[in-house]
């Protein structure tokens, strides 16, 4: 995290964890609030897929809680140089690579896939399936 800290990447591709981690609380949460102060100063620029919004949102729909819903959602898809891929079929395409040749789990593969789709310099996971991959992959 030093490195995309000090400026070494333009543009970082984010898991859906790492949101998770800093709206829940962690022992990761400095890092993360760190990391988005650079994204919202445009230091650097982020994407993520749009399937990080429906794990985001689950728990908050789980405890009916239609306010904390409505404020991450506005919140996220507002956010300065935060970009959210959509699942079209090149990405599809993608993650089924990705799938076949890392056997990620889907929705790992389609963030993977959006990575690479982006051309993103890093993907920042904290999920150690990301270990075989062939790609710049930062842990928390």
């Amino acid at each position: 995290m030093e490195r995309v800290m000090n400026g070494d990447y333009n543009k970082v591709a984010i898991d859906s964890n790492c949101f998770i981690y800093l709206i829940e609380g962690s022992p990761y949460s400095n890092q993360l609030t760190q990391l988005f102060q650079k994204i919202e100063d445009s230091s650097i620029t982020a994407v993520t897929s749009i399937l990080t919004m429906t794990e985001i949102l689950t728990g908050p729909y789980k405890a009916r809680d239609y306010k904390l819903v409505e404020e991450y959602r506005t919140t996220l898809l507002n956010f300065p140089n935060l970009t959210f891929r959509d699942i079209d079929f090149n990405i599809a395409n993608r993650a089924s690579q990705c799938r076949a040749d890392y056997s990620l789990k889907t929705p790992d593969a389609i963030q993977l896939a959006t990575a690479i789709l982006e051309e993103a310099d890093v993907f920042i996971t904290n999920d150690l399936d990301f270990r075989k991959v062939d790609f710049s992959v930062i842990f928390l």
